[in-house]
């Protein structure tokens, strides 16, 4: 039976209890849902995170080190060569295994250890590491990077080539505070890659013959640490050498030299101003570049005075049409070619000045060219102003192949200027020196 109250509703108002009825039920049943949805999401986060630190264990590799937070470092492998590859299998976001390729180019040979780490995010505390040669010498290794995969981080170490002849060597992990953070047994791929130079040091003062009549002499060299953020005892040096040219026997400033680069017997090389090698090397290669100074006495057959040629108006060319060989090189100026300066608008320059292009072609003959491994050739381009003060190029050198386009700029008021053509020969000196002790004057 019907309820009294049930009877006396009027049909509106028995139609609003059951709209009532109903929105409560809905709003109950989205209330079990959400809670559903969410217990749902705890559990899967629940699940994704035992998952993380249990259910994927830490893979085997040459060595498992745990460190002191119990995260694990283990080196998985080692690679040597200039092209480094690495393959290691890891999961996606849905727990799927996957293989990951990853990659390393060095400049040089060098060894490559590959670690993967299974921790926090971020492996801060490996702050830097080092290695000790057969020499004693203990060269500083940076990380080379990280590549964070979906349940640990690949990270790098990149070690040069080294004097290293056991089966294995010590790679020691250390923390800011330069504290030893771990040690790995490192098998040696350099045992059997590695040949050094079998170099031995001349006395000083060397003295090596740049041509006939010219000697360049190394009197003496030395070496100065270079501040930086690197422990003392790992600190790069300044590499300063002493020379003196002499021409018939007669000192002579006719010439001058640009040191370029060090070698060591590794193979490595480096610039005298940032100089990494060990000083316990038994010797060093220093090279340098060696040529005439502008503007001295130059061997007839290397230049070519081409002469004075008029200065065309703006937008407008001077041909010349002129070809000489100079040694080993075929030339021939094409012309030049006035433009409106290249400098911002309503400058003082833009007014005062136009740009001059010069064209001409450089075509090396090889039959013509004394075959060497100390020297090799240039052709330069010298412009004179009416007064004979040489312009120095201070806009573009542009060359496709053997034509060459030279841009100066020069004064409006300039009518004329003098060309030059000059066949430059470089040569290439190597001096073996004993390497330098820090701030000690390797003299004689």
């Amino acid at each position: 039976m019907k309820s009294l109250k049930a009877i006396m509703l009027s049909p509106i108002e028995n139609r609003d209890a059951k709209k009532v009825n109903s929105s409560r039920e809905w709003r109950l049943w989205t209330c079990v849902g959400v809670a559903t949805a969410s217990t749902l999401l705890v559990a899967l986060a629940f699940i994704a995170i035992v998952k993380w630190f249990v259910a994927v264990p830490v893979p085997t590799g040459i060595q498992t080190i745990v460190l002191p937070d119990r995260s694990s470092l283990v080196l998985r492998e080692v690679t040597f060569g200039t092209h480094h590859q690495f393959r290691v299998e890891n999961q996606d976001r849905f727990f799927r295994k996957k293989q990951t390729d990853l990659s390393e180019s060095t400049k040089f040979p060098s060894a490559v250890l590959w670690f993967s780490y299974h921790g926090l995010p971020q492996l801060d505390r490996w702050a830097w590491s080092s290695v000790t040669d057969d020499l004693g010498q203990e060269h500083w290794v940076a990380r080379a990077g990280h590549a964070p995969l979906s349940n640990f981080t690949v990270v790098r170490a990149v070690l040069p080539q080294m004097r290293i002849s056991g089966a294995t060597f010590k790679f020691r992990l250390f923390e800011q505070g330069n504290e030893q953070l771990a040690e790995f047994e490192v098998p040696n791929p350099f045992a059997t890659t590695v040949v050094p130079e079998k170099w031995e040091p001349d006395p000083l003062p060397i003295t090596k013959s740049v041509t006939d009549d010219v000697t360049l002499s190394l009197e003496g060299i030395t070496a100065r640490p270079i501040p930086s953020v690197r422990p003392a005892r790992f600190s790069t040096l300044a590499i300063t050498p002493r020379t003196q040219f002499q021409r018939n026997g007669q000192s002579t400033d006719d010439w001058e030299i640009r040191f370029d680069w060090l070698m060591d017997p590794l193979g490595h090389s480096a610039p005298l101003t940032d100089c990494p090698f060990s000083t316990r090397e038994p010797a060093w290669q220093v090279s340098c570049h060696v040529q005439r100074r502008p503007g001295s006495e130059l061997p007839p057959d290397t230049v070519w005075d081409v002469g004075e040629v008029a200065i065309p108006a703006v937008g407008e060319e001077t041909p010349i049409g002129q070809s000489r060989t100079l040694v080993d090189y075929q030339i021939e100026v094409s012309g030049l070619k006035t433009f409106a300066s290249s400098e911002p608008a309503g400058t003082e320059a833009a007014k005062m000045s136009n740009d001059l292009s010069i064209s001409y072609l450089a075509t090396w003959n090889i039959e013509a060219h004394s075959p060497s491994d100390t020297s090799f050739s240039s052709i330069e381009l010298c412009v004179f102003d009416e007064q004979g003060q040489r312009i120095e190029r201070n806009l573009n050198r542009l060359r496709d192949r053997n034509d060459y386009s030279e841009w100066f700029q020069i004064p409006k008021s300039m009518k004329k200027v003098r060309l030059r053509i000059v066949r430059n020969s470089h040569y290439v000196v190597k001096f073996l020196v004993k390497p330098p002790q820090p701030s000690i004057d390797s003299k004689p």
